[in-house]
């Protein structure tokens, strides 16, 4: 939902900042009771642990060397050495946490070969991709203001990778990896074959009927949409978060029924099932309205799909598949990361955030993607099945089948339903070319 945006990464309950890599040290001092907390030099970790790579923990040749950590604890392969400290020579490895892709490491991190890495990391020189786990979050370009939106062509990463994925993978069905470097056909990607009036191109190079399009140029709102939390304008042949106060009618905040400006359309729409969902979207820092004092660098974008049940209100019960992205580094947010994961039923009965929550919530994936930029962004979710891919400036980020984390009991898949957008907290921004298209 709105105030709990995805892709805030932890372990063991801290924040994992500043991976100053230490290969060699003093010996051991600290506490168990420190591992994976956040440190940057050995003082902080007590008798027994060292400060390696930004966190607590113990050197490792193998998992053996970790068991008293706990039985989660393994040492991390090099791979992730590599990544969280690069640069250094590594004669030996560090203690994390074990995971699988599967599971993921819910907020403990991105799971990345088999141990929950500290915080998500980008892709190495080498290539080699960071791995998934899942939660929610947001998108901005060079330049450009609320009035006055930058080229969307500029940024945008024009390397391999940006045609072949992330690192050159993707995921299969179940979850698995799988290599797909060879480029996208730019016409099924892009959107950009020739089809008849009232038609669309899709993945598979087929055209398909558009269930639904605005590209805001008539001024007049709300149209075909719901604007919920904040006011919205139409400018410039786009819809825009507009710099001010909340809607007066709603009960905004922490303390009340939400935070951040959302726009939504055909909300349990039984008839919008696979589909394809095309769109434009920036973020821009929070304006004079920022009561919470948020940062000047957050950026994160949530975006739901086969929305079945939503409301204005947290605390009201939503249902639907989300990904939450993150556009700008800040503080514990890194630039290009993506999580997926769907809500059934899930929200905070009574007013305001902090509750018990009521429903159930599902991390499905969460990865890092160059494809991403400080800026605006292309994004293209498709949905057909179980089947979800995304695509971001024509890079092919995931391709990931939900056959894999069960659904708790009492649930089912998300099957049918519209889609939303939310500027997450304060943040203002704008979205435009919204094209959804029939993929069944």
């Amino acid at each position: 939902m709105r105030g709990r945006s995805y892709g805030v990464l932890v372990v063991a309950g801290a924040v994992l900042m500043s991976p100053a890599c230490e290969s060699g040290g003093s010996s051991n001092r600290g506490s168990e009771t420190h591992w994976l907390t956040t440190c940057d030099s050995d003082d902080v970790c007590g008798a027994s642990l060292r400060c390696i790579c930004g966190a607590c923990t113990l050197p490792c040749t193998q998992s053996s060397d970790c068991m008293r950590l706990g039985a989660a604890a393994t040492c991390a392969p090099p791979s992730v050495v590599e990544l969280l400290c690069p640069g250094s020579e590594h004669t030996s490895s560090l203690c994390l946490s074990s995971c699988d892709i599967a599971g993921g490491c819910g907020d403990a991190g991105a799971c990345i070969d088999g141990v929950c890495s500290p915080r998500p990391l980008p892709k190495s020189d080498s290539g080699a991709p960071p791995v998934p786990d899942g939660g929610k979050s947001s998108p901005t370009m060079d330049g450009g203001g609320p009035g006055e939106p930058p080229d969307a062509t500029a940024n945008v990463d024009a390397s391999p990778d940006a045609e072949a994925g992330i690192g050159g993978l993707h995921r299969e069905a179940g979850g698995a990896l799988s290599d797909t470097s060879a480029p996208a056909d730019a016409a099924s990607e892009s959107g950009s074959a020739e089809c008849q009036p009232g038609h669309h191109v899709v993945s598979t190079g087929d055209c398909k009927p558009i269930l639904f399009s605005d590209d805001f140029e008539n001024g007049t709102l709300p149209g075909d949409w719901s604007l919920w939390r904040r006011a919205f304008v139409k400018t410039g042949g786009r819809i825009q978060v507009e710099d001010g106060p909340p809607q007066a009618s709603f009960n905004y905040g922490a303390a009340g029924n939400g935070r951040g400006g959302t726009i939504a359309t055909h909300i349990d729409d039984t008839t919008w099932t696979d589909y394809r969902l095309d769109f434009d979207a920036e973020l821009l820092q929070a304006g004079s309205y920022n009561p919470y004092g948020l940062s000047t660098c957050t950026r994160r974008l949530d975006m739901y799909f086969r929305v079945e049940q939503e409301t204005a209100s947290w605390n009201q019960p939503e249902t639907a598949y989300a990904i939450g992205v993150q556009t700008k580094t800040c503080d514990q947010d890194v630039q290009g990361t993506v999580s997926l994961g769907t809500f059934n039923g899930y929200y905070c009965p009574g007013i305001g955030w902090g509750c018990s929550t009521a429903g159930e919530s599902r991390g499905l994936d969460t990865l890092v993607t160059s494809a991403i930029v400080d800026g605006a962004n292309h994004y293209t979710i498709e949905i057909v099945g179980k089947r979800i891919q995304l695509w971001v400036n024509g890079a092919h980020v995931f391709d990931y089948t939900d056959d894999v984390v069960p659904y708790p009991s009492g649930t089912s898949p998300v099957t049918h339903g519209g889609i939303s957008f939310t500027w997450v907290w304060e943040l203002l921004g704008w979205a435009d070319n919204v094209v959804v298209t029939d993929m069944r």
